[in-house]
């Protein structure tokens, strides 16, 4: 893992450019300065600034990606998570979190010895000492690695989600009680709507929703008299909230207008997983906004929609578990052949 490599005196294809240890400083002169910023956590560097931001700290975590490496895009929002880990709040006094495209920047990929993307390695400014990352790009073994070599720790309150997390034990108080004052600057007499979506781990686009480079963590910002909550529908604690709203399917979405309590849903109770599998960032703002309707159904009130579900083409109880655990009413799974079961679900009514 580590490479003890005196690389800034030894690199004579880069030496021109670099101005190495003669008597001058080690790069080109310049003005102290972070690197370019992204998502204001994220400091880029490049070719041209690297003594300005390296010297800036006593420890770099350079993270080197490249725009078509798709192990990169796999990477990138737990990148963007450990940079708001580290570099978010006050930052710290001797380590930050760095990225460079390494397709734009040759002379840094030279230096480093770059051979593949991703790579990260961490740099030592004092003693020239460079270690490269080996192990498993999991969050927890980066953080475990820059703590190895700089001492570092990460500050998770950092990042302190603006977005609810509902479970059977809270989700009436959100529901039902008074509007919260959030980490927005909306007020409870300006909130408007209260939105609930839900997904799992493992859904399209929802892996990583709790980092704050997600859409979904932005969305608050955007809607300032919204509040957002968030439930992962593969938890058990979640079954009683699940049928509460009638809930039979996610990744899907509930708009609760807390003016009228009026409400909206999208994909709830959809059983044809080939087309539903997935709720995308465009179809969160248009369905928010109002903008969506194919899928949408709406109903006056709570009761009105709890009404639907059990009076109209109800075929269907409410989940026996989450997902798409459904079974025609008066029957339950175990009472049902294979056929049977495949009949329902490919033909069986809506909700």
């Amino acid at each position: 893992m580590r490479a003890l490599l005196f690389l800034w005196g030894a690199l004579s294809l880069i030496s021109s450019a670099l101005c190495l240890f003669d008597g001058l400083n080690w790069f080109s002169s310049g003005s102290k300065q972070i690197g370019r910023r992204s998502d204001d956590v994220e400091l880029h560097i490049n070719d041209n600034d690297l003594e300005n931001v390296l010297n800036n700290k006593k420890y770099s975590l350079i993270y080197f990606y490249s725009d078509t490496c798709g192990y990169c895009d796999r990477f990138n929002p737990d990148f963007g998570y450990i940079a708001q880990l580290y570099n978010g709040g006050n930052g710290s006094d001797s380590f930050q979190v760095l990225k460079s495209n390494g397709k734009k920047n040759k002379r840094l990929i030279q230096l480093f010895g770059i051979t593949h993307y991703p790579t990260l390695k961490i740099v030592n400014f004092e003693t020239k000492e460079i270690f490269t990352f080996d192990a498993e790009r999991t969050v927890q073994s980066i953080v475990e690695f820059i703590s190895h070599y700089t001492g570092t720790e990460p500050d998770y309150s950092n990042f302190e989600s603006p977005i609810k997390k509902l479970d059977d034990e809270n989700y009436e108080d959100f529901i039902n009680g008074a509007s919260s004052s959030s980490s927005s600057s909306s007020s409870s007499s300006s909130t408007s709507a209260k939105v609930i979506v839900f997904a799992a781990s493992f859904t399209r686009a929802w892996e990583n929703s709790h980092y704050p480079q997600h859409f979904f963590q932005k969305f608050p910002q955007q809607f300032p008299q919204v509040e957002f909550a968030f439930v992962n529908a593969e938890h058990s604690n979640t079954t009683a909230l699940q049928r509460y709203l009638r809930v039979a399917n996610f990744p899907s979405i509930v708009k609760i207008d807390t003016k009228t309590g009026a409400i909206s849903t999208f994909q709830t109770n959809s059983q044809n997983f080939a087309t539903n599998d997935k709720l995308t960032r465009d179809q969160c703002l248009t369905f928010i906004t109002g903008a969506l309707e194919e899928g949408v159904k709406k109903y006056a009130s709570l009761e009105a929609l709890q009404d639907a579900a059990a009076n109209s083409a109800e075929k269907y109880e409410i989940p026996q578990g989450w997902g798409m655990q459904v079974v025609p009413k008066g029957n339950s799974a175990e009472d049902l052949s294979l056929e049977e079961e495949y009949e329902e679900l490919m033909y069986g009514d809506e909700l």
